[in-house]
């Protein structure tokens, strides 16, 4: 809002002390200016633009913590599964012990060749490796789900600043 007063004199003689001396030709305005939108359609505007920006963060973080919870989800799949394999390959590698050990009580006796006894040794030993690949994979599987959980460093003993410690876990 504003508020001016305009004053101003002008006179019209034949020299300049005479139109100082001309009080008829004396000019006063005075004015009142006042600005205010109706509407407030900018400010409507503006607080409508933060309040849809906030309820986009607000939903950008919940879709964040639902991705969180699905990778800790996914990533306890994993361990289950990698267990599972352990448990299959131990098996595995424990039938192809008594596999080997049949053959090479057989090849004593005169029953079965070097051949049938080298391969026995080959099947012993694949099944020995995908054991021990399978428990590195569950390792990496238990790794990756506590990393994702957050407490890969508590289950190495290791406490955030500020935290009690924490009983070592196996």
């Amino acid at each position: 809002m504003d508020l001016f007063i305009n004053l101003g004199r002008t006179g019209y003689a034949n020299s300049f002390g005479d139109s100082l001396r001309n009080k008829e030709n004396t000019d006063t305005t005075i004015g009142l200016e006042f600005q205010y939108p109706l509407t407030n359609r900018d400010a409507r505007a503006r607080h409508k633009r933060a309040t849809l920006t906030r309820e986009q963060r607000e939903e950008s973080l919940e879709n964040l913590r639902d991705l969180a919870r699905q990778d800790v989800e996914l990533a306890y799949i994993e361990v289950k599964r990698a267990r599972e394999l352990v448990d299959a390959t131990a098996t595995t590698r424990k039938f192809q012990e008594e596999k080997l050990r049949a053959e090479t009580a057989k090849f004593q006796v005169g029953r079965s060749t070097a051949l049938l006894v080298a391969a026995a040794q080959r099947d012993l030993l694949e099944s020995q490796v995908a054991e021990v690949r399978a428990i590195t994979n569950y390792l990496s599987a238990r790794i990756n789900l506590y990393m994702l959980e957050g407490s890969l460093l508590e289950h190495r003993g290791i406490n955030a600043p500020g935290r009690q410690p924490a009983a070592k876990k196996h």
